[in-house]
């Protein structure tokens, strides 16, 4: 009896929870800026230039790289996609130079060794080399 009252209230206090939860969710959407549409002149159209660092990305490269060409866009010429090999040892770095022989809008850059006296994780020194 008294594990059903406790998980009765744990259940009425997690709904409460979720509801302001909500609430308060909503009232930040509401508030939040939106921006107006883009001009669909392929004049003012700005390049879209799209970072893909790359560390051991042999299986996933093609795919990813491939998706983003894919992106539908007033003007396909205007999208520009870099891939930041980061140090790869396997066939990430050949895998992307061959996708850049076959579309201009690719580009290839060897990421430099991460410096010693400073701290880097992840893909971050990637994206930063790029950028």
């Amino acid at each position: 009896m008294v594990f059903t009252l406790i998980i009765c209230l744990l259940l009425v206090a997690s709904l409460v929870a979720i509801a302001i939860f909500t609430k308060r969710l909503q009232a930040s959407l509401a508030k939040a800026p939106n921006l107006p549409p883009i001009s669909s002149s392929r004049q003012n159209t700005p390049t879209i230039s799209v970072v893909i660092p790359a560390y051991n990305e042999e299986t996933n490269i093609r795919d990813c790289v491939q998706a983003v060409l894919n992106s539908e866009l007033d003007d396909p010429q205007k999208l520009e996609v870099w891939i930041a090999n980061d140090e790869s040892d396997e066939r990430t770095g050949a895998l992307a130079q061959a996708i850049a022989a076959t579309d201009a809008r690719v580009k290839v850059i060897s990421v430099p060794p991460r410096p010693q006296d400073e701290i880097w994780r992840g893909k971050n020194w990637a994206c930063a080399n790029a950028a």
